[in-house]
């Protein structure tokens, strides 16, 4: 397997074993697997939600990732899903994050929940920004 053969593979995916695999066809399978699984870890560790980026693009990221992570062995529980999504909102959200970590146990909340309390902020935020915006055209 060439290099151009294995980076299409961790771009586009580790494709399913055919039906009674060789077991060179397995040890292929298996290091392609662990390939597309290091990448994904490092697209895991350098995401950071943009400024301009909204709280749905950055769930969804995420969850493109952690999914595609899963298919290939990594178990990731909710509550480390969760703590990431909070290490790395932009500073807008910090108020709020530190609520959610001090007044809520991340066992207790699913990634639902979250998601609905920071996009709730997230409006508030737009809210104000556009009412700010329409006061300075009156000016």
């Amino acid at each position: 397997m060439g290099f151009k053969m294995f980076f299409e593979t961790v771009n586009n995916g580790v494709e399913a074993l055919p039906t009674n695999p060789t077991d060179v066809q397995r040890n292929v399978h298996d290091k392609v697997k662990k390939i597309r699984l290091q990448s994904l870890r490092r697209q895991y560790e350098l995401l950071q939600m943009k400024k301009e980026e909204k709280i749905e693009e950055y769930f969804s990221s995420i969850q493109t990732i952690t999914n595609q992570m899963k298919l290939c062995g990594e178990t990731l529980s909710v509550k480390l899903i969760m703590e990431k999504i909070l290490k790395t909102l932009p500073s807008q959200f910090d108020h709020l994050v530190i609520t959610i970590e001090e007044s809520k146990d991340l066992k207790e909340v699913n990634i639902e929940e979250l998601q609905g309390a920071l996009e709730a902020h997230e409006l508030k935020i737009t809210g104000r920004k556009e009412e700010k915006a329409l006061l300075a055209k009156f000016k």
